[in-house]
């Protein structure tokens, strides 16, 4: 928690530091009602995300992004690097947990997922060339704090009746992966292309791989319907992004926006260290064969963006209703988990 707390601090002071054309957001994902809808989960598998950043095309040149900037200059294009279109880069701190499905259980279930967390920093980049945008992300983590224990625990307690009822009271967290703590990474690059494109209507497709804790590649679709204002198309809305990126609208009056939004996104995973493990001991992993290789991810919900302080600035709220991915093990215990979020973010 101090961690938490101490890197909290850092970014604050960061955004205090710039006044114009900046953004900060903040984010959190639950596999239980109100954030989910049309679900039967409650709290169990993916059971919590919680983050929040800043982003302002100052951060571009700041020293944080130098890992970020050195890897893109192998990756990406000469096109896009040298584009006067780059977008604010955005820099986040985020908390994300795993568990099995019977939280009751203090022994290894070795025919389930195994409890993981993950704490990490996001630095990202984005790059627009006419109507495809480029995003690369370098994330640094540690597993295996006990924050995820904390949290998870104080709101089931919260909601539980002394454990006379779901949400139960996790009792495996000892269990993690790489308990005790662990550092990762992870490098990501997102390709997405406007491929459709009305005052109404918009449609989108690209392609993602991710080198790291998740060493993956995907092709993606996503769509929007509703009042759209055609200058934010570049804007994300997956909960499951790395890190959710942020778009600042490309002029300075903003415009009323009430839509629904989707996408899927069929992904082929070669290793997941959440799944399978890292370098540190963990007492319960899953091997190659107990891990499913091709999965399907989808997300959808509804979006609202409203213009404040004579249209220069804007408040974006983004609901996800029903997120969620096709199982991810390959046992007796395989399933399907969905979550939803809530996601705001200040333009000013």
């Amino acid at each position: 928690m101090k961690i938490f707390i101490l890197l909290s601090i850092f970014l604050l002071i960061n955004a205090s530091t710039y006044a114009q054309d900046d953004s900060v957001f903040f984010y959190t994902d639950e596999d239980l009602k109100p954030f989910l809808q049309f679900s039967k989960a409650n709290d169990q598998n993916y059971t919590m995300g919680l983050g929040f950043g800043y982003a302002s095309p100052k951060l571009n040149g700041s020293y944080i992004f130098k890992p970020v900037d050195l890897i893109d200059r192998i990756f990406i294009p000469e096109k896009f690097r040298s584009n006067d279109s780059l977008l604010p880069a955005s820099i986040t701190l985020n908390g994300t947990a795993f568990t099995p499905d019977e939280l009751r259980e203090s022994n290894v279930i070795t025919e389930d997922r195994p409890y993981a967390f993950l704490l990490y920093v996001s630095t990202q980049k984005l790059y627009l060339k006419d109507r495809s945008t480029l995003s690369t992300e370098f994330i640094f983590g540690i597993l295996g704090l006990n924050l995820g224990k904390w949290v998870q625990t104080g709101i089931h307690k919260l909601m539980n009746d002394n454990n006379t009822h779901e949400p139960y009271i996790p009792r495996g967290w000892h269990n993690q992966i790489s308990n005790g703590g662990e550092p990762t990474f992870l490098y990501t690059i997102n390709y997405e292309s406007l491929a459709l494109q009305s005052s109404f209507f918009e449609f989108k497709y690209g392609g993602q791989g991710m080198v790291g804790y998740y060493t993956c590649a995907n092709i993606q679709a996503s769509a929007r319907f509703g009042l759209l204002d055609s200058q934010k198309w570049a804007q994300n809305y997956s909960p499951l992004g790395s890190g959710n990126k942020i778009f600042k609208n490309m002029k300075d009056e903003k415009k009323f926006e009430f839509f629904l939004f989707g996408s899927i996104k069929p992904t082929a995973f070669v290793y997941n260290e959440m799944l399978n493990g890292g370098f540190r001991h963990s007492n319960h992993t899953l091997s190659w064969n107990q891990v499913n290789h091709f999965l399907l991810e989808w997300n959808t919900g509804v979006g609202l963006s409203i213009p404040t302080c004579n249209k220069t600035n804007s408040l974006d709220l983004f609901w996800t209703v029903n997120a969620g991915r096709t199982s991810e093990i390959n046992t007796e215990l395989s399933r399907a988990h969905e979550w939803g979020g809530i996601y705001v973010t200040y333009t000013y």
